[in-house]
Formats: C-alpha cells, sequence, structure tokens
C-alpha cells in the first residue's frame, strides 16, 4: 500500500525505491544476442493499429473515494475491458480502456497510466501505455516479430517499464530474460538472463528494492529478483508455488506452496522471509489437511490473513474465506463468502471474487454486511485498487 500525488493503490505488491544503474542497452533482440555493436537506444515508432489494439473509453479519468480496477475478460479469454468499480455504495461501475489480445496490465503506483503487454501476431507482442491524465497511448517496446514482451510492472519511480521476453513460435521457445525500458521506448537493458524457464513478472516488494516474478513450470515458482544486485532467490526450486501478498514487515510473503494445475485445488500456506530465506507454515493449513489455501491478503496494518481455503474432502472442493492471525491462530471462517476467489483486503473490508469469477463482493471482516459491488456473465480480475 503506498501514496502518490495524493493518490493511494492497493495491489498485491507495490513499493518505491530509485532505480538501479543502467546496463548496456538496445532491442531485446540486440540485448539476448549479446551483440558487440555499441548500444543502441530503440524509440518504437508510432503504429496505426495501435489504436484498435488499446483503446481508451474515457478522456481521462480519476478516481472518487476507494476504486477497484477489474479487468472484465472477452469471450476469447485473452482480450479485456478495464472497469473501475467504487466501493461506495450506489455509485456506478465506469469502463476505462478496452485491450485486445493483452499479455499482461500493471497500474503506475499513483494509478494514472496504465502499461499493457498486447499481441502485434501470432508469436509477437509488444508493451504499450495509456497516460489517464494526457490521454496519451503510445507504444514503449520496439516491433520485434517473433518476440513476445509480456507482464509488464512499473519500476518504483513511475519512468520505467520491467518485463519479460521470449522468442516463440508454434514449435519453439526460447526464454530472452527480464528487461527494463523507459517510458519514451528508450534505453532498453536486460536486467536479468535467460535461465530456460522464464516467466511472468508479478510487482514490486514493498520497499522497491526486489521484483517479485513467477516460474515456468508445472505449478509455478516464485522467486525475487534485487534490482540493485541482479541476485536471485527462489522461494522452493522443488515444487511448484505462487504469491499470495506482501507486507511491510519480515517475514513478509505469504506463499502458497504445493498447489499445482491438476488434481485437488489449492496448497500449503506459507510464511516466507525473502531475505534470509526461511519459511513457516501457516495456521495448520498443509497438504495433508482436508483444508487446503488459496488466495491469500494481508490487512492494512499487516498483522492479521484473509486465505481463500478449500475443503477438499469432498468432490466439490467449495473455497470459502477464513481469517486469522499471522501465526494461524483465531482462525474463523466467513460464512457468506461460498465461492470465493482472489481477495483483497481494504480498510472497508475484505473484497473478493465469487461465482466462478463473474461477480465481486464485499464484506466485513466479520463475515457482515455482504454486498455485490459488480456482477455479470463474464470472468472477472481485480487488478489493483485506487484511493483518492
Amino acid at each position: 500500500m503506498i501514496r502518490r500525488a495524493g493518490v493511494l493503490i492497493c495491489a498485491l505488491i507495490v513499493g518505491c525505491t530509485p532505480l538501479p544503474a543502467a546496463r548496456p542497452s538496445g532491442s531485446v533482440a540486440a540485448v539476448a544476442a549479446l551483440s558487440a555493436s555499441p548500444a543502441v537506444n530503440v524509440t518504437p515508432a508510432a503504429s496505426d493499429d495501435l489504436a484498435a489494439r488499446l483503446r481508451p473509453l474515457v478522456a481521462s479519468w480519476s478516481p472518487q473515494g476507494t476504486t477497484l480496477l477489474v479487468s472484465v475478460r472477452g469471450a476469447d479469454g485473452v482480450s479485456a475491458t478495464v472497469r473501475a468499480v467504487p466501493v461506495d455504495e450506489g455509485a456506478a461501475s465506469i469502463p476505462l480502456v478496452a485491450i485486445s489480445r493483452t499479455t499482461g496490465t500493471a497500474w503506475r503506483a499513483d494509478g494514472g497510466a496504465l502499461a499493457a503487454g498486447v499481441e502485434t501476431g501470432a508469436n509477437s507482442s509488444r508493451v504499450a501505455s495509456w497516460d489517464l491524465k494526457t490521454g496519451s497511448v503510445r507504444w514503449v517496446t520496439a516491433d520485434e516479430p517473433g518476440i513476445r514482451h509480456e507482464s509488464p510492472v512499473w519500476s518504483a519511480d513511475g519512468a520505467s517499464i520491467y518485463y519479460a521476453a521470449h522468442a516463440s513460435s508454434q514449435t519453439s521457445y526460447t526464454d530472452l530474460g527480464i528487461f527494463r525500458v523507459r517510458l519514451d521506448g528508450s534505453g532498453t537493458t536486460r536486467i536479468h538472463p535467460p535461465d530456460g524457464n522464464g516467466g511472468m513478472l508479478i510487482g514490486l516488494t514493498p520497499d522497491g528494492e526486489r521484483l517479485v516474478w513467477g516460474r515456468i513450470r508445472a505449478g509455478g515458482g516464485v522467486a525475487v529478483l534485487d534490482l540493485a544486485t541482479d541476485t536471485n532467490r527462489d522461494f522452493d526450486v522443488t515444487s511448484g508455488s505462487y504469491p499470495g501478498a506482501w507486507r511491510a514487515a519480515r517475514p513478509r510473503a505469504l506463499v502458497i506452496s504445493g498447489g499445482c494445475c491438476a488434481g485437488k485445488p489449492g496448497g500449503t500456506l506459507v510464511l516466507w522471509d525473502d531475505i534470509d530465506g526461511s519459511t513457516r507454515v501457516v495456521g495448520g493449513i498443509d497438504k495433508t489437511s482436508k483444508l487446503t489455501a488459496g488466495a491469500a491478503a494481508w490487512d492494512p496494518t499487516g498483522t492479521r490473513i484473509a486465505v481463500q481455503v478449500f475443503d477438499v474432502s469432498g468432490l466439490t472442493y467449495a473455497a470459502s474465506i477464513s481469517v486469522m492471525d499471522a501465526d494461524g491462530t483465531h482462525r474463523a471462517t466467513l460464512s457468506t463468502t461460498e465461492g470465493a476467489g482472489t481477495l483483497f483486503w481494504l480498510k472497508e473490508g475484505i473484497v473478493f471474487t465469487r461465482a466462478f469469477g463473474t461477480a465481486i463482493v464485499l464484506i466485513s471482516p466479520n463475515g457482515e454486511g455482504a454486498r455485490t459491488l459488480l456482477d455479470g456473465a463474464d470472468q472477472v480480475d481485480i487488478a489493483a485498487v485506487v484511493r483518492k
């Protein structure tokens, strides 16, 4: 959670720190090939087709009160419309921007700009940006056919964007590493070399000093890259894992370990110190239990946890939300949260997706006063929360 320019943004991971010193720069292809030629700053040319791929639906916008930024997926599963969904009762949601075949989106920490990976061909994608104050839409990364620029994440100062890149075809996949590019499209710099797995960028740690990303493998894999030293720490290379949430105090990470793409949902809820690597299982939710953990969120004070909990003793694998202290004690299940999906814990209460991800509900931490904020037929994802 962080305050910038009068706007408060609450997301899975946020932070603030100066950028590390620049390294040799150029296009992704040139950097990945480790060319011996002088560094070249690539400024993407304007493209007539960008307007059809990232299309603002408002001239400008700023939040009024606490507002969810929600991606509503299209029927193809990859296009999306982003809507502003106010938490205040009676306030209407507003469609902000339509994105064609996106490869990941991220909101800048002040809530005033969007970065989006956008497909430009069967095996190609680029990162584009939209400034909500000026209305400017432009490409940020260069057009490189056969190379995909994906899962953008804003730098802490909002002047650059991190993204993952790989070369792709119908028969091959080549990891090219993690890159940083300035918002004007110059200074493309590889900050982490390829390791064969590739990955998806997720966000910054609360201090802004590390980039959280997930390795591409069965069940995923949580990794944290120190932006100052280029050193990387993995949560556990022997099992699948994915991040739940970060807080400022150590140990600061909630990680779901052991969950995978097949079989019973959820996994072990683990408290991880991403600095020294130590771990502790939280609250008896483990792989041998009839309960497994899915999504998780810290409360605004970083002292309590809300967890999507699956009861895997039967065949329905129904999920509800449980709240507990950081050590797993004083756990209580909120009785009106059946079918819960992803969740955030705000000062107004806990917001979560429900009904197979087509509805968003706000409820108090004691399970009272449930209120539907958005309901429809399409899949929704809560991307971020902003407050004036």
